[in-house]
């Protein structure tokens, strides 16, 4: 679900990256060929003020007034169109020069206008040469200061379209990039979780061939108290069994005597523990749901406890007791599982064994031991005479047996030596 949640996550800041990285390329590129077109409608007003200035000029001779109106309202106009070329003038220098040359032209064109408006015989002095040289003068300062305006809207958009490819390869690195990186992090943990998983088999194999080697009961106990605690602090584990008649619930792991496990297993029967009882593992502990069934050994182990039975051929011969600090973990669960799985028919093989021989070793009529029995015992006891390189009976024993046997040897000898005396 984490991983699913992961990747739409990973999907969603994909589409929004590249989205974004188109939106605002596209966007630059709609500024750009916004500002461009300003700029060259302001390049247009230029030359419409002087057109207008010029057209007024020719009404010269019927109304001064309204032509000193129309060339001031003109003047004005050429005033703004340049305060609207001064960013790209600012931007470019090329620009900057093509419109000092304007402004140049169209002040020498201004000049002459005056000069024009204040002479007697205005028709004649409009016809002039040199009013009509300062005019395409302007033009082409104009057409100079178009030119420049579109190479620089050549450029702008040049840098534009570079700015979205930026843009897009920056978003296209982002999404590589976050999923490199949640790909990365996915292969370690599935590499994490696979070699946690090996380490968990390998000291689950482990345990198994451990307990096929397992003499008694008591080590088959040791070496799941053992391996269950292994690598774990604050973690404690008993092994609880029923007694032979089935009436007390006890313990075969060293507890401590003063601690709460060892004072709620002092009068425990089998019933008292909720895994014994229902046949089935038993949690309680902080992060676990309150138990319909309230197990009275687990309660007395405090924290977070785990219990789990031993069942062997459908029986339940005792329980698991895992008890630690930490809450209780799916890794806690699966471990305590499969090694009460493992465990639960070596202790049954075992006790079968035990049981085997005890019967194999007693007298069914009377109980007392048979001579296999006898056999057995005086084997252990010359065994145990010869690593202590003593006697196998006792001094006066020795003595005894000694003099019978002086005895009789005399006895021998006499018997012996009895037909050649007769034959004599």
């Amino acid at each position: 679900m984490r991983r699913q949640m992961r990747m739409r996550m990973l999907l969603v800041v994909a589409a929004l990256a590249v989205g974004g990285a188109v939106w605002l390329g596209a966007q630059i590129q709609r500024d750009s060929a916004t500002i461009a077109t300003e700029r060259l409608r302001a390049a247009a007003a230029l030359r419409a003020a002087v057109v207008d200035e010029v057209t007024a000029l020719q009404g010269l001779e019927t109304d001064r007034d309204a032509v000193a109106a129309i060339r001031s309202e003109g003047h004005r106009e050429f005033q703004r169109a340049v305060a609207l070329l001064e960013d790209a003038a600012e931007e470019d220098a090329r620009v900057d020069r093509a419109l000092d040359a304007v402004k140049a032209a169209e002040a020498r064109w201004r000049d002459r206008a005056d000069a024009l408006s204040a002479a007697a015989d205005e028709r004649s002095a409009r016809r002039t040469k040199a009013t009509q040289t300062l005019l395409e003068r302007f033009d082409t300062a104009v057409d100079g200061l178009d030119a420049e305006l579109e190479r620089l809207r050549v450029d702008d958009q040049a840098v534009s379209m570079l700015a979205t490819i930026i843009l897009a390869l920056l978003a296209v690195l982002v999404v590589v990039g976050g999923g490199m990186y949640v790909l990365h992090r996915r292969l370690r943990a599935e590499a994490a979780v696979a070699e946690a998983e090996r380490r968990h088999r390998q000291r689950q194999d482990e345990l198994g061939r451990a307990l096929l080697s397992a003499a008694s009961e008591d080590e088959v106990h040791e070496l799941l108290e053992r391996h269950l605690g292994h690598g774990r602090d604050g973690r404690t584990v008993a092994v609880l069994e029923s007694d032979p008649d089935r009436d007390r619930l006890v313990t075969r792991t060293a507890l401590d005597p003063a601690g709460p496990l060892s004072t709620a297993l002092a009068d425990a029967a089998p019933r008292d523990c909720a895994a014994v009882r229902l046949g089935a593992p038993h949690a309680e502990g902080a992060g676990e749901e309150p138990p319909l069934v309230r197990c009275e050994v687990c309660a007395g182990a405090g924290r977070d406890r785990l219990c789990a039975p031993l069942v062997a051929s459908g029986e339940v011969i005792g329980s698991v007791l895992a008890a630690q600090d930490a809450p209780l973990d799916e890794d806690t669960r699966r471990q305590v599982a499969e090694s009460v799985t493992i465990a639960a028919p070596v202790l049954a093989n075992l006790r079968t064994i035990a049981l085997a021989e005890t019967r194999a070793a007693t007298d069914p009529l009377t109980g007392l031991p048979n001579r296999r029995a006898l056999d057995d015992m005086l084997k252990r006891m010359v065994a145990q005479s010869l690593r202590r390189e003593s006697p196998l009976a006792s001094s006066r024993s020795t003595s005894t047996t000694s003099r019978t046997s002086t005895t009789a040897s005399a006895t021998t000898r006499a018997t012996r030596s009895s037909p050649r005396s007769a034959r004599r």
